[in-house]
């Protein structure tokens, strides 16, 4: 199980999202044969966690520390997946996925949390969620759910452009 590589990689996110609100992970593209993923955490250290696994499995990924600077970007960015906290100050994690899936409806949204309890994985299939990690999860896990996610997104946008004849 692969795990945060140490203080200076928390401090990098956690000086970017302080600094600016909301950045790309290294200021470039990955790999290419990921999706775009949105990753929104509080949490630097999770944050972190999630940006560098993410990132080394080629996704191309944008991450912001709060509901409000995500939705900012859901306004410019065209993104496969949504990986967000539920528990964050002032929007939480479950009306962020509302708000995305009113927005965007093909845009999968994951959401993790430190806090499981049944109630709550029902609540965030009833707001939209595809699908919920506990904290501390396996990386392996993360990215294979994430990997996932983005074909179904994908295949969602494709079946949205059939009928019109225009690509994605």
């Amino acid at each position: 199980m692969r795990t945060c590589t140490g203080r200076r990689a928390v401090r990098r996110i956690h000086t970017m999202v302080v600094g600016n609100g909301v950045w790309n992970s290294r200021g470039r593209v990955g790999r290419g044969t990921g999706g775009t993923v949105l990753v929104v955490d509080d949490d630097p250290e999770a944050l972190a966690l999630m940006v560098d696994v993410l990132e080394q499995a080629g996704h191309y990924l944008l991450f912001a520390p709060d509901a409000e600077k995500a939705l900012s970007l859901l306004d410019s960015v065209v993104f496969d997946v949504v990986v967000s906290d539920i528990m964050m100050p002032g929007v939480d994690g479950l009306e962020l996925v509302r708000r995305i899936k009113r927005r965007s409806p093909e845009v999968e949204v994951l959401v993790v949390t430190g806090f499981a309890a049944e109630g709550l994985a029902r609540e965030a299939w009833r707001a939209g969620a595809s699908g919920l990690l506990e904290k501390p999860f396996d990386p392996d896990r993360l990215v294979a759910v994430v990997d996932h996610a983005v074909g179904r997104a994908r295949q969602a946008r494709r079946r949205l452009f059939e009928p019109t004849g225009l690509t994605p």
